[in-house]
């Protein structure tokens, strides 16, 4: 009886609020089509104790449908329509079956019975269950830079051509795509022919919302049509990208839009991937956290049959390479290791006043520890990952960003740049 009445409550503080969502997502196909580009061809740090690492522990997510309910409240200036609670009652007793409280889809905004078209397709989704994918063989020793976002003009693309040849020029091998929703993935297909035709290795990741758009809003149709465009042309596919780690609940940050993967959402992922490219490998992802609650939150998402895990939180210089190593080599997998510079925000709000020349230097230098240490590939980001916060506002002339559409690194540095 409590259950009913508690559904009873959650229909009411949420019916008739379906207008406040984002619409589904629906690509677009590319506005341009540019040509393609003529191409040409360490510091001191600070070394933690082993003993931080130890304490790391997954973190347990339980949120239920009361704490969904009192997420609501901002919505309940909203008249209620009575009228509709036969309607709607039945319907969300139905989604509670299948959403269940431990899921993430459960607890975001979008989730409300008036939502009934996108959520009736996200429903046969959760109603499957999707065997383990098998693992297929890494390429070792690839240096990836990242990232790209999806070029919308012929003034992105052709900044993005030049980074490549840049990047090039340092000795790096792969690159890292990231199609976030609200981007068109066919986007993507000039800035993958160059990149190949550069002899770079291609891998893809979807990075959740921009701007905190529900991902839920997305079309599942779109989400795996997407996913599968990008798959056929590229050589890796990468899980737990910028805003689909998991953060949602530790960090209980309103401009937080992270969220935690389920495992439907992630076997649904991996189905479209693998259906359009059975060889394709897959690496999952490890967080490491020293500013959470435990000191030492470890968040993964390590599904079955991946070809290894990238590391977050780990490439900067005030990490102890061989500390972090002993530390995830004990999940007996291939570690990759996501490399930042010298330290987070080191070109905008925490400036080094380090040269372009030299901050790269560090990039490549952390890079190295890491592979001699065991690490089998790289990514390091472009930038200093300033567009990723909150602080985003810092990196739109190209200082900071990690989006190869506006980064800088191809213009010789002025005395400006090398005295920043």
């Amino acid at each position: 009886m409590k259950h009913i009445i508690a559904i009873v409550a959650l229909a009411c503080s949420t019916v008739g609020f379906g207008q406040a969502t984002q619409p589904a997502f629906t690509p677009q196909a590319p506005a341009f089509t540019p040509a393609v580009a003529s191409f040409s061809a360490t510091t001191p740090k600070f070394a933690p104790s082993f003993a931080v690492f130890e304490k790391a522990a997954p973190v347990e997510f339980a949120p239920s449908f009361s704490s969904f309910a009192a997420s609501q409240v901002t919505f309940k200036h909203a008249p209620i329509d009575f009228s509709k609670l036969s309607e709607q009652i039945p319907r969300f007793i139905r989604y509670a079956g299948v959403f269940s409280k431990d899921s993430d889809i459960a607890r975001r905004r979008f989730f409300v019975p008036t939502n009934v078209d996108v959520l009736d397709k996200w429903q046969a989704v959760y109603s499957r269950t999707y065997p383990p994918i098998a693992e297929v063989q890494l390429l070792v020793g690839l240096r990836m830079v990242s990232e790209l976002r999806a070029p919308t003009c012929d003034a992105e693309y052709a900044n993005f051509t030049r980074e490549l040849d840049y990047f090039a020029g340092e000795k790096y091998n792969a690159l890292l795509l990231a199609w976030y929703m609200q981007d068109d993935p066919k986007n993507f297909d000039k800035a993958i022919a160059y990149a190949k035709l550069k002899g770079f290795k291609v891998w893809f990741a979807f990075a959740g919302s921009i701007d905190a758009t529900d991902i839920y809003a997305m079309d599942p149709a779109d989400y795996r049509d997407g996913l599968q465009h990008l798959a056929k042309q590229c050589d890796g596919f990468l899980l737990g990208w910028r805003q689909t780690a998991p953060g949602t609940v530790l960090y209980k940050n309103k401009r937080t839009h992270n969220y935690k993967p389920d495992a439907q959402f992630i076997g649904y992922t991996l189905e479209a991937v693998r259906k359009a490219n059975p060889n394709i490998p897959v690496l999952g992802a490890l967080q490491f956290f020293h500013s959470e609650a435990s000191k030492a939150a470890v968040w993964k998402t390590i599904p079955d049959g991946v070809s290894g895990i990238v590391a977050f939180n780990f490439g900067v210089n005030t990490v102890s390479t061989d500390a972090a190593m002993r530390f995830l080599n004990k999940t007996e997998k291939k570690i990759a290791i996501q490399v930042v510079g010298e330290r987070y925000y080191y070109s905008t709000i925490r400036p080094n006043n380090r040269t372009d020349a030299v901050n790269r230097a560090i990039c490549r230098a952390i890079e190295e520890r890491y592979i001699a240490a065991g690490a089998v590939l790289t990514i390091t980001d472009a930038g200093d990952l300033s567009d990723f916060s909150s602080f985003a506002e810092q990196a739109i002339d190209g200082r900071g960003t990690s989006d190869l559409r506006k980064s800088k690194w191809h213009v010789p540095g002025s005395k400006e740049k090398d005295e920043r």
